[in-house]
Protein backbone atom coordinates (compact mmCIF):
# COMPACT_ATOMS: atom_id res chain seq x y z
CA UNK A 1 0.00 0.00 0.00
CA UNK A 2 1.47 3.37 -0.76
CA UNK A 3 2.32 5.86 1.84
CA UNK A 4 0.61 9.10 2.31
CA UNK A 5 2.47 12.15 1.49
CA UNK A 6 1.69 14.64 4.86
CA UNK A 7 -0.89 16.91 2.75
CA UNK A 8 -2.56 13.61 1.70
CA UNK A 9 -2.71 12.18 5.10
CA UNK A 10 -4.10 15.66 6.75
CA UNK A 11 -6.68 15.85 3.53
CA UNK A 12 -7.59 12.07 4.58
CA UNK A 13 -7.84 12.67 8.15
CA UNK A 14 -10.35 15.85 7.24
CA UNK A 15 -12.33 13.09 5.02
CA UNK A 16 -12.81 11.01 7.39
CA UNK A 17 -10.91 8.03 5.68
CA UNK A 18 -9.88 5.00 7.90
CA UNK A 19 -5.90 5.13 8.37
CA UNK A 20 -3.61 3.27 9.16
CA UNK A 21 -0.25 4.55 10.73
CA UNK A 22 3.17 3.72 12.01
CA UNK A 23 6.44 5.58 13.61
CA UNK A 24 9.23 5.62 10.88
CA UNK A 25 11.46 2.43 11.98
CA UNK A 26 8.23 0.53 12.87
CA UNK A 27 7.10 -2.59 11.35
CA UNK A 28 3.39 -2.95 12.35
CA UNK A 29 1.06 -0.36 10.93
CA UNK A 30 -1.49 0.40 13.70
CA UNK A 31 -5.46 1.57 12.76
CA UNK A 32 -5.02 5.56 13.24
CA UNK A 33 -8.15 6.93 15.88
CA UNK A 34 -7.72 10.74 15.54
CA UNK A 35 -9.13 10.99 19.16
CA UNK A 36 -7.29 8.53 20.93
CA UNK A 37 -4.09 8.61 19.38
CA UNK A 38 -3.22 12.03 20.30
CA UNK A 39 -1.28 13.22 17.00
CA UNK A 40 -0.70 16.60 16.14
CA UNK A 41 -0.75 18.23 12.76
CA UNK A 42 2.78 19.43 13.55
CA UNK A 43 3.59 15.26 13.72
CA UNK A 44 2.28 14.55 10.63
CA UNK A 45 4.03 17.62 9.06
CA UNK A 46 7.43 16.18 10.16
CA UNK A 47 6.98 12.69 9.19
CA UNK A 48 6.49 11.38 12.57
CA UNK A 49 4.34 8.71 11.66
CA UNK A 50 3.73 7.32 8.13
CA UNK A 51 0.43 7.28 7.32
CA UNK A 52 -1.65 4.64 4.41
CA UNK A 53 -5.14 4.60 3.78
CA UNK A 54 -6.27 1.36 5.65
CA UNK A 55 -6.51 -1.69 4.05
CA UNK A 56 -10.16 -2.53 2.94
CA UNK A 57 -11.69 -5.94 4.73
CA UNK A 58 -13.80 -8.33 3.22
CA UNK A 59 -16.17 -10.16 6.20
CA UNK A 60 -18.51 -12.94 5.20
CA UNK A 61 -19.93 -14.24 8.63
CA UNK A 62 -17.55 -13.87 11.12
CA UNK A 63 -14.66 -14.16 8.89
CA UNK A 64 -12.86 -11.21 7.29
CA UNK A 65 -9.85 -11.04 5.42
CA UNK A 66 -8.35 -7.74 3.66
CA UNK A 67 -9.72 -7.22 0.04
CA UNK A 68 -7.72 -8.69 -2.78
CA UNK A 69 -6.22 -6.20 -5.86
CA UNK A 70 -8.69 -5.72 -8.16
CA UNK A 71 -7.11 -3.28 -10.61
CA UNK A 72 -3.92 -4.59 -12.65
CA UNK A 73 -0.88 -3.98 -10.81
CA UNK A 74 2.34 -1.58 -12.06
CA UNK A 75 4.62 -4.11 -13.61
CA UNK A 76 7.33 -4.77 -11.00
CA UNK A 77 5.21 -4.42 -8.16
CA UNK A 78 5.84 -7.30 -5.75
CA UNK A 79 2.32 -9.38 -5.11
CA UNK A 80 1.53 -12.60 -2.91
CA UNK A 81 -1.00 -14.92 -3.58
CA UNK A 82 -3.53 -16.62 -1.20
CA UNK A 83 -2.93 -20.27 -1.20
CA UNK A 84 -5.14 -21.90 1.00
CA UNK A 85 -4.04 -25.68 -0.08
CA UNK A 86 -0.33 -24.37 0.89
CA UNK A 87 1.41 -25.29 3.99
CA UNK A 88 2.06 -21.44 4.59
CA UNK A 89 -0.90 -20.11 3.07
CA UNK A 90 0.37 -17.69 0.73
CA UNK A 91 2.86 -18.35 -1.71
CA UNK A 92 6.02 -18.67 -0.43
CA UNK A 93 7.93 -16.95 -3.45
CA UNK A 94 7.30 -13.14 -4.26
CA UNK A 95 5.57 -12.56 -7.67
CA UNK A 96 6.84 -10.03 -9.85
CA UNK A 97 3.84 -8.21 -11.43
CA UNK A 98 4.82 -8.28 -15.34
CA UNK A 99 1.04 -8.19 -16.98
CA UNK A 100 1.31 -11.89 -17.84
CA UNK A 101 -0.92 -14.70 -17.89
CA UNK A 102 -0.72 -16.56 -14.30
CA UNK A 103 -0.44 -12.31 -13.03
CA UNK A 104 -4.05 -11.48 -14.79
CA UNK A 105 -5.63 -15.21 -13.40
CA UNK A 106 -4.89 -14.80 -10.17
CA UNK A 107 -5.86 -11.07 -10.16
CA UNK A 108 -9.52 -12.40 -12.06
CA UNK A 109 -9.42 -14.74 -9.30
CA UNK A 110 -9.79 -12.32 -6.36
CA UNK A 111 -6.15 -13.83 -5.07
CA UNK A 112 -3.45 -11.06 -5.24
CA UNK A 113 -2.03 -9.33 -2.41
CA UNK A 114 0.66 -6.71 -1.76
CA UNK A 115 1.47 -8.23 1.32
CA UNK A 116 2.68 -11.33 2.19
CA UNK A 117 0.13 -11.59 4.96
CA UNK A 118 -2.89 -10.39 3.66
CA UNK A 119 -2.52 -13.56 1.77
CA UNK A 120 -2.18 -15.60 4.38
CA UNK A 121 -5.27 -14.20 6.03
CA UNK A 122 -7.30 -14.37 2.80
CA UNK A 123 -6.05 -18.24 2.63
CA UNK A 124 -7.13 -18.78 6.41
CA UNK A 125 -10.48 -17.47 5.94
CA UNK A 126 -10.66 -19.67 2.56
CA UNK A 127 -10.50 -22.42 4.71
CA UNK A 128 -12.36 -21.17 7.76
CA UNK A 129 -15.24 -20.50 5.56
CA UNK A 130 -15.07 -24.23 3.37
CA UNK A 131 -15.33 -25.77 7.44
CA UNK A 132 -11.77 -27.05 7.10
CA UNK A 133 -9.04 -25.82 10.14
CA UNK A 134 -6.01 -23.94 10.03
CA UNK A 135 -4.28 -25.20 12.65
CA UNK A 136 -4.54 -29.01 10.34
CA UNK A 137 -0.83 -30.23 9.61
Amino acid sequence: MNELTPQEALQAIADGKKLEYKFNKEKDWRIFRPLDNGVTIGDVLVRRFIFRLAQEMITVGDVSFPKPESEPLEVGTVYWVAAPTHQYYSSITTFIWGNGRDDKRYLQRGFVHLTRDAAIQHAKALVKLSGGSIDAE
